[in-house]
């Protein structure tokens, strides 16, 4: 019996549309289908996802690469898995209360930061940071990719094509730091995984995707992850003492 394919709508007659290949008549969801399909996106290490997962460690230049021209059903998405990411940070930040720029100034040594009416600034500071961690995250994104097409210019890929690295990388990081949150329970800061994860990781996942090897391209790769870094914590840091002077402002005396 002729019917409208309720994804293109485009007439069709068979069991599966002539267009676009979805069922013509595709069966309500039900909750064994919503367990199944989680089931398989945790459970399934072939899953697109785990690929992406394991490549983003051990390979970030050719899983980059090869999202680039064109492999783009064998892998998860690069902003899809950066979300994910992002919000396997969340998780663990709600777990363990984590308030990333308080913890970082008293490890430190240093004392709470008060401004003129008594209230802390970096529980303040912090507050903007996680609730805005996604976008902070995705300026990084770009300033890392802008950086690469002026330090690799041979490269013959754009800025936007760059992005696909530092979604991937960027998200691995995440990925890689959020349990050590958990450190903070017992007062010991998780900043040296990061620090550690900036230096060496970023460097790797650089010179994988460029295709370099040797000492000197290392040291370049890390110049450029460090300048990278720094820029992005100026840009972040401007942004947030703006907001922080726009509260400030609005505040009634």
């Amino acid at each position: 019996m002729p019917s409208t394919c309720p994804n293109c709508g485009e007439p069709t007659t068979q069991k599966y549309c002539q267009a676009c290949g979805q069922q013509s008549h595709p069966p309500r969801i039900t909750m064994r289908q919503v367990f199944r399909d989680i089931g398989n996106f945790l459970f399934n290490v072939d899953s697109p996802f785990w690929v992406t997962l394991r490549l983003a460690y051990t390979n970030p230049g050719k899983l980059s690469r090869s999202f680039i021209d064109g492999q783009r059903r064998t892998y998860f998405h690069p902003i899809r898995f950066f979300i994910v990411a992002t919000a396997f940070y969340y998780l663990f930040v709600w777990i363990f209360d984590f308030n990333p720029v308080k913890f970082s100034y008293q490890s430190m040594g240093q004392g709470e930061l008060y401004d003129e009416h008594g209230q802390d600034i970096t529980i303040r500071m912090s507050d903007i940071i996680r609730k805005n961690i996604n976008i902070l995250m995705f300026i990084w994104v770009f300033v890392a990719s802008g950086l690469d097409r002026l330090f690799y210019r041979k490269t013959p890929y754009n800025i936007a094509e760059r992005s696909v690295l530092y979604f991937y990388t960027i998200g691995a990081y995440i990925i890689a730091y959020s349990p050590f949150i958990a450190l903070s329970a017992a007062n010991i800061s998780p900043d040296i995984v990061r620090a550690s994860l900036v230096i060496f990781f970023f460097p790797y996942a650089v010179m994988s995707f460029h295709r370099k090897k040797g000492f000197l391209k290392a040291l370049a790769a890390l110049g450029h992850v460090i300048l990278t870094f720094t820029l992005y914590v100026l840009i972040i840091s401007i942004i947030i003492l703006a907001v922080l002077y726009a509260m400030e402002y609005n505040t009634p005396h």
